[in-house]
């Protein structure tokens, strides 16, 4: 090997010149990017955002297209929506508050239909506690409603939840107040309307309660629910659906993701075509997950319950970015119901937990709902009791993970900069000699606190000793 070769792969097993995705600071912890541009190491993206100042009662948030999510709640009187956008470091409201039900809204849930297309389905207090639904289209600066507001169930409805079959479809699932089962739907958005495709099709003759569904990635027609099952215990129970293109077809028989005893907080995300991850509150009211596949006739359970949060658990959501990442958003109530979250992955066999338990909200936290917001991003949105029961949300970024140390500041995606991987960083102005360094996923800093991630010692106030990753 030349002389220069072997300098050159020397220098480079230190630091290295990239170039940046987005602004950075000198000293910073870095990532790299699925780009394989360099950017800041946080997982917080910005302050916490109110969407309505006032008493927010729940809330459902769905994407939309380019960085736009809708935002539908109910407070002390109305069913309300709000279009925001993520700027890529903080969220700005689009819209004003446009109300879709002008009576008392409960049991809210929503799904995407297209760029900009959404569905709202709740529960009229004001017309009987009716289910019911309605089609929004977020214009540039408002919502326009597109349709009336169309009953889907015409008795007493409770535990509501939807998910999108396509552009125009979706299905909603639900429980009858009267005869207490489990009911699913499908709804066609026809432009102006929404046509019932199919008719209330039972999935399961028993008291149904928590109910939650989301689609699989088998193409635009499989679904699955998840419930407590009070027929059987209330023990946690999955079903897989189709639609046929006028009904519901259910291609597996109920099959239960916790027989040890009750489930409770049910949420569930798809993972790829056939898998999805169910996460609830189960044994000892500890938050549990576990992972699904749908086998074309039944469902086969790819993990153990695996433990997400060991103390008593609520206000459970999840959502999910490719074909194994999610994301479980909940409220750890021996930490005095702070807002927190942990990373997963599905590793073929189990789930991993890839990052500690991280608070994303440091006071009481409650109906906690979350969605992807494009390929890096979760939007999460909840009550912040602490805060007179404000609506409230923020964007918090995939899990990332530490790459190097940035060596130079710079501002645009495209600037060049050194990172180090490896020896001495220099350029620090105030570190503890012989402190420790961790990596401080909040804001992308440095600190002295044990955070799980280490970057390195100092060696003086002004010199980091790391090692490479």
């Amino acid at each position: 090997m030349a002389i220069g070769t072997y300098l050159d792969n020397f220098i480079n097993h230190f630091y290295r010149k990239v170039y940046a995705g987005d602004s950075i600071n000198k000293g910073s912890p870095v990532e790299q990017l699925a780009t394989g541009k360099y950017s800041k190491l946080d997982q917080k993206v910005g302050g916490e955002s109110i969407f309505k100042s006032a008493t927010v009662v729940q809330s459902s948030s769905s994407p939309l297209s380019n960085n736009y999510f809708v935002i539908n709640y109910t407070d002390a009187s109305n069913g309300l929506s709000k279009i925001g956008y993520f700027t890529g470091d903080s969220i700005e409201w689009m819209s004003d508050e446009i109300v879709f039900n002008d009576s008392n809204t409960s049991n809210i849930t929503s799904s995407s239909l297209g760029d900009s297309y959404f569905v709202v389905s709740y529960k009229d207090e004001g017309n009987s506690e009716f289910g019911t639904s309605i089609i929004g289209y977020f214009t540039g600066d408002s919502i326009e409603w597109k349709t009336g507001e169309i009953i889907f169930h015409g008795d007493s409805t409770l535990w509501i939840t939807s998910s999108p079959l396509g552009d125009s479809y979706f299905v909603v699932s639900y429980k009858d107040d009267n005869s207490n089962y489990g009911y699913s739907r499908v709804g066609y958005f026809t432009g102006d309307t929404i046509e019932w495709i199919s008719d209330e099709i039972v999935f399961n003759e028993a008291n149904t309660l928590w109910i939650t569904s989301s689609p699989l990635g088998l193409g635009d027609s499989y679904f699955v629910v998840s419930y407590s099952d009070a027929g059987a215990s209330s023990h946690g129970t999955s079903i897989i659906g189709v639609f046929t293109g006028d009904s519901i077809e259910w291609m597996s028989g109920e099959i239960e993701f916790r027989s040890g005893g009750p489930a409770t907080y049910i949420t569930s995300s798809p993972l790829g075509d056939s898998n999805f991850v169910v996460s609830y509150r189960g044994g000892s009211n500890y938050g549990t997950s576990r992972i699904g596949v749908f086998t074309g006739d039944s469902i086969e359970w790819m993990s153990d319950e695996i433990t997400f949060n060991s103390t008593n658990t609520q206000y459970i959501s999840s959502s999910s970015l490719g074909d194994s990442f999610f994301a479980v958003f909940y409220a750890d109530v021996l930490n005095a119901e702070y807002g927190t979250y942990s990373f997963g992955i599905f590793t073929g066999d189990s789930i991993e937990w890839i990052s500690s338990e991280k608070i994303f909200h440091g006071d009481i936290t409650e109906h906690i709902t979350s969605s992807p917001l494009g390929d890096s991003y979760f939007i999460v949105s909840y009550r912040d009791k602490g805060n007179s029961y404000y609506g409230t949300a923020r964007i918090l970024k995939r899990y990332t993970r530490y790459i190097g140390i940035a060596g130079d500041s710079v501002i645009n995606s495209g600037d060049s900069l050194y990172v180090y991987f490896n020896g001495i960083v220099p350029g620090y102005s105030d570190l503890t000699p012989g402190s420790t360094y961790y990596v401080d996923y909040d804001d992308g800093s440095l600190t002295t606190t044990n955070t799980g991630t280490k970057a390195g010692i100092a060696i003086g106030d002004t010199e980091l000793l790391i090692r490479r990753v």
